[in-house]
């Protein structure tokens, strides 16, 4: 604020050289002019220290003040003393502070006298503020080019005035760049043109999969079953969990995995299986096998005549009966597997619509009708099973036919699990 313009006290001189000896009193002074803050007085004075001569005559300088002459310096009869009031100001220039003495009346006066380059620069408060509205210090924000570097490479944020690193961050990065990402410098640092801030950014989410649970099997004995034979009593289900975990990532790849939390959401169903103990009967010895084999040819021939080769009766008969038939189809070869022991499939549908008996002579064909009989015969050993084929598969090169257990165990091809067999189609 400025101050209260000075009265000066110049009337006492006039006492002093109207008084006796007032020639030589007045040879002895000095006339001097004095502009104290813009009032102008002319006066004859003793004194010849401008301090005195401004002490006896009513200016009260500061420390600021502009005094020209110096205080401390003495004038000649003629002389002109000048008094500048001047403002201490403050001024923050990209944090770094400095106090000028400014004679102006406006920030815009103090910027110029600090030298200040205001281009493009972010001033508060604004220049055309009065200097003695002002509280605190002038803040001066330039003009800058930063580089921020990253996951993403390199940017340039051209002409920024952002003050301090957060700043920047929060003018540019607001939705990328969270409180434990990584930043350098600090992030109340003070920017200057030509800074780089770099940044590490940290992640975390939380990720849901869902990971089947394998089934125990149980096996449990069955004397009602001939040894060798398995039957699926209850078929096993898998079951299933829910695993939340937490990744954590940083700039971008994975650093971290964290189970968050684990639930069974399906329990998996117990697979028990029957397992055959029952003895099979087997021939005294070579002659009664050959005898039983002559006893049972003789009564199917018996048979057929009572029902006059009746296609029925011939369906129904038993395994030795069934590999006849007339072929209607040349020979073919191919791998066969076979299915139904223990997987879980005994019971189950087959693409026909009828349920799977692993114990019937029955396989499955990529395209035969359904009911298609089929002669199958083992190349390593010669024996031959005829089949009715009643399912889809299998869908392995190499392989054209999938036989019942069964069936490939007629003809001796369930130990080495996929036989090379010929085949053609008999009625």
């Amino acid at each position: 604020m400025k101050k209260k313009t000075p009265i000066i006290a110049a009337a006492a001189l006039a006492t002093v050289f109207a008084g006796g000896g007032g020639g030589a009193a007045y040879a002895m002074s000095s006339e001097v002019t004095v502009n104290a803050y813009g009032r102008v007085a002319t006066f004859r004075t003793f004194d010849s220290q401008v301090s005195d001569i401004l002490q006896a005559h009513g200016v009260d300088v500061t420390h600021t003040d502009l005094v020209k002459p110096g205080l401390g310096e003495t004038i000649d009869s003629g002389d002109k003393i000048v008094v500048v009031e001047r403002s201490e100001v403050k001024i923050n220039v990209d944090g770094d502070e400095k106090t000028v003495l400014v004679d102006g009346d406006t920030v815009a006066d103090a910027l110029e006298k600090a030298g200040v380059n205001v281009e493009g620069a972010e001033i508060s408060p604004a220049p055309e503020t009065k200097l003695e509205e002002l509280d605190g210090a002038v803040n001066v924000t330039s003009a800058k080019d930063i580089t921020v570097t990253g996951m993403n490479g390199s940017w340039v944020a051209e002409g920024t005035t952002t003050r301090t690193v957060q700043d920047l961050l929060d003018k540019y990065f607001a939705d990328s760049v969270d409180a434990d990402d990584e930043v350098t410098p600090a992030r109340d640092t003070v920017l200057k043109d030509g800074d780089t801030i770099h940044l590490v950014r940290h992640n975390s989410e939380e990720k849901t999969e869902k990971v089947a649970i394998d089934y125990e099997t149980e096996t449990r004995e069955d004397d009602s079953i001939y040894e060798g034979e398995t039957r699926v009593v209850t078929k096993g289900e898998k079951g299933e969990k829910t695993i939340i975990k937490k990744i954590t990532t940083t700039d971008g790849k994975a650093v971290g995995e964290e189970v968050v939390k684990e639930e069974v959401t399906k329990e998996p169903v117990k697979q028990v299986v029957a397992k055959g103990t029952k003895k099979r009967e087997n021939s005294a010895s070579g002659e009664n096998e050959s005898a039983d084999k002559n006893e049972g040819e003789s009564k199917r021939s018996n048979d057929g005549k009572k029902s006059g080769g009746n296609e029925s009766n011939d369906k129904a008969a038993n395994k030795s009966e069934s590999q006849g038939g007339k072929a209607v189809s040349g020979v073919r070869s191919c791998g066969a597997s076979f299915y139904g022991n223990g997987d879980g499939t005994d019971g189950g549908p087959t693409a026909s619509g009828e349920r799977f008996n692993t114990h019937a002579y029955t396989a499955a064909h990529k395209s035969l009708p359904f009911g298609t009989r089929v002669r199958v015969t083992n190349k390593a050993n010669g024996r031959s099973v005829v089949v009715r084929i009643n399912d889809r598969g299998p869908y392995v090169g190499g392989r054209c036919l999938d036989l019942s257990y069964a069936a490939m165990k007629s003809i001796g091809g369930v130990s080495s699990g996929v036989a090379r067999v010929d085949w053609q189609i008999v009625e």
